[in-house]
């Protein structure tokens, strides 16, 4: 059976999905990759033809991982939005994302598979910004005492002995 590869071969949704930032990923009902953007092929250091055809669950670190993130779609009632997750690269790094992602239905409710809009960030960030700011603090508290210090200092070694 010959693998269908969507490559978003031009005109205004093709510029628009491959224009997108975030990685784009659909799936089937079955969980195979349908679509992928460039961003997609980037983000998980896979060819186009590494991706379309294959299950969603090498993306993943294992399928519980992969079964967790279906499951907290379902909790959410189809959608999420800016779930932290992490996407296994070819290479085998796991890389920190923010995943909104939808469950898409046909016209009689059914499940026919899903989208997932993927964004990779550093969780520690903010962590990173708020360390600098209060080692920037200390450091002007420590510049201040010891100016401060200074004459006492002075005093202290005009001392003999």
């Amino acid at each position: 059976m010959e693998k269908q590869v969507t490559t978003n071969r031009g005109g205004y949704l093709g510029a628009l999905l491959n224009s997108c930032p975030d990685a784009i990923l659909a799936i089937d009902a079955k969980g195979i990759i349908q679509f992928a953007n460039q961003q997609a092929c980037t983000l998980t250091e896979r060819g186009m033809m590494e991706l379309i055809g294959k299950s969603i669950v090498i993306l993943y670190a294992n399928l519980e991982e992969a079964r967790e993130v279906n499951r907290k779609i379902y909790q959410a009632g189809g959608t999420i939005q800016d779930m932290e997750t992490r996407v296994l690269t070819k290479s085998g790094k796991l890389i920190p994302t923010r995943c909104s992602a939808s469950h898409l239905h046909d016209s009689e409710g059914n499940y026919i598979g899903g989208v997932g809009y993927f964004a990779q960030y550093r969780p520690w960030v903010g962590a990173e910004v708020e360390v600098r700011a209060q080692a920037k603090e200390l450091e002007t508290k420590l510049d201040s005492l010891v100016a401060a210090a200074a004459p006492i200092i002075k005093l202290l070694r005009s001392f003999p002995g």
